[in-house]
């Protein structure tokens, strides 16, 4: 798992706001993020980065962005989206958008042919590394590509 500090600095700075505005104790805050307490924990004293579903989870509690949440931009600017749209949703309305298929943007993204099938088929979210190709390659944030936000 990737460690990065401006990721610890921004949780514990999310954190304390919590703690002090909700008056929340420190036990009972994983439990209503949805997360088990040593991702939390794992967060907050190493800076490790938790899974992108776990950083969703954190990020919608505390409705900012994942790139705030990660302490890759500053820019406290979110804007949660109104639709339902999952993951696999936002891949087939790009994909037809783009007038593309799977095989396709798996071949230009140098992807094995079957992983975007398979995270489809199986509602799979997969790890930052491809989460950062797809997005690059459709020109949309992580966030939209999540079903987050409907800005682009």
């Amino acid at each position: 798992m990737p460690i990065s500090n401006e990721f610890k600095n921004r949780i514990n700075d999310l954190v304390s706001d919590v703690y002090i505005d909700r008056k929340i104790r420190k036990s009972d805050l994983p439990k209503m993020i949805g997360i088990d307490y040593s991702s939390l924990s794992n967060a907050m004293e190493y800076g490790i980065v938790p899974t992108p579903r776990i950083a969703m989870r954190m990020a919608d509690y505390f409705e900012c962005s994942i790139p705030y949440l990660l302490g890759l931009t500053d820019d406290e600017h979110f804007t949660k989206s109104k639709k339902n749209e999952s993951f696999s949703d936002r891949i087939d309305l790009l994909c037809e958008a783009k007038k593309t298929d799977y095989a396709k943007v798996c071949k230009e993204c140098k992807l094995y042919r079957g992983y975007l099938a398979r995270w489809i088929s199986h509602r799979y979210i997969p790890s930052w590394e491809f989460l950062d190709l797809l997005a690059d390659y459709f020109d949309v944030s992580v966030d939209y590509l999540l079903g987050r936000t409907d800005d682009r």
